[in-house]
């Protein structure tokens, strides 16, 4: 495979396949998709397009994206806006964090400037001892590694909190 690199205003792009629509000032991005942003945010993809006048890559179909701070976000049709240094998707997608908790969202927004995620809808974090958490909004603080949800609904799956072994979280 040949990666044809792309260098566009903090951007680094590369990809399989490239072709431009100079009229729309598009660049298509095909096969092996790699976007690194000047904070070192990775975008994965198989289909990406670039409105260079916008600064603007939107990817269609699975894309996987790991922050400056090691979280990964696996989803679909995400928007990278380098120009507001916002990361989006109004699809479902998931956030895996440095501690191996899943986060799964309807949508959400990633600021990379403060490192911060927000969303809002139906929310649920799955921590590694299985607890699940049910929110209506979240605010992830990748900095801080704090979680900041409303109206939490927690569902603990630890046996000190069982009267019976046999009774489900």
């Amino acid at each position: 495979f040949i990666l044809n690199p792309l260098y566009a205003e903090d951007l680094k792009i590369e990809s399989s396949s490239i072709s431009i629509e100079k009229q729309n000032k598009l660049t298509i991005f095909k096969d092996n998709v790699i976007a690194i942003d000047n904070k070192n945010n990775k975008f994965e993809t198989d289909y990406a397009e670039y409105f260079k006048d916008l600064n603007l890559l939107i990817s269609k179909g699975n894309t996987n994206i790991t922050t400056s701070e090691g979280f990964k976000i696996i989803g679909q049709n995400i928007t990278f806006d380098n120009l507001k240094n916002i990361i989006s998707s109004s699809d479902p997608a998931t956030i895996i964090d440095r501690e191996k908790n899943k986060i799964y969202l309807e949508k959400f927004e990633y600021s990379t400037t403060n490192k911060f995620f927000k969303s809002t809808g139906k929310i649920k974090v799955t921590d590694v001892r299985e607890n699940t958490y049910n929110f209506s909004q979240i605010f992830i603080d990748e900095k801080k590694r704090e979680i900041i949800g409303s109206d939490i609904k927690a569902f603990l799956n630890d046996k000190n909190f069982k009267i019976k072994d046999e009774n489900k979280p």
